[in-house]
């Protein structure tokens, strides 16, 4: 699944069972500044799992080591420029099939990438628009969010996470751009 997915240009890393990034070691433990991960000798260590989604990586090597430390390891993928890509996520815990659901009432069907949760919901992958997309947690739509940049998604083979579409990711629609684009505008 990682070899497939560093082919499209992704970038993955390992995730506790309870889709928490593994704690970061003693040194860096309250540490997640920018300026801190700069100087960082763990951000230079390849097989160091610190700091969570910054430890992504398309290095094959790497990833059969942390497979190999930690064989229930889930796998993800992070999201925004470090992978080119944002995720379109509705979890029907939070009502999110109810927006999706009218949302598709009102748009074309979402055509691309496509992960089905472990909550009933789906992960869309869309390509990066000409602009950065950011966390957005439910400010859209009830149940809906958009996991950009600083963030990551789940995928198969994490326990019950399977590939609905494996076509690789395309740009989103206009209406869903738009929609971010103006969000983060404001």
């Amino acid at each position: 699944a990682a070899r497939d997915l560093i082919a499209r240009g992704r970038k993955v890393f390992g995730i506790s069972s309870n889709k928490i990034p593994y704690p970061n070691c003693d040194s860096c433990r309250r540490e997640s500044s920018p300026e801190h991960r700069a100087v960082c000798p763990c951000m230079n260590d390849q097989f160091s799992r610190c700091h969570g989604f910054y430890a992504a990586t398309d290095d094959l090597t790497v990833i059969e080591q942390w497979v190999n430390e930690t064989p229930d390891m889930h796998l993800a993928v992070a999201t925004g420029r470090t992978s080119g890509v944002f995720v379109f996520d509705y979890d029907p815990r939070n009502g999110g099939d109810v927006s999706f659901n009218e949302l598709m009432d009102e748009y074309d069907p979402l055509d691309t990438e496509t992960y089905t949760t472990i909550n009933g919901g789906k992960h869309f992958v869309f390509t990066l628009p000409t602009f950065d997309v950011h966390a957005i947690s439910g400010k859209l739509w009830p149940g809906i969010d958009i996991k950009g940049e600083g963030g990551y998604h789940l995928v198969y083979p994490s326990p019950g996470y399977e590939i609905e579409d494996s076509q690789s990711a395309k740009p989103a629609p206009k209406w869903l751009r738009d929609a971010i684009f103006n969000y983060q505008a404001k």
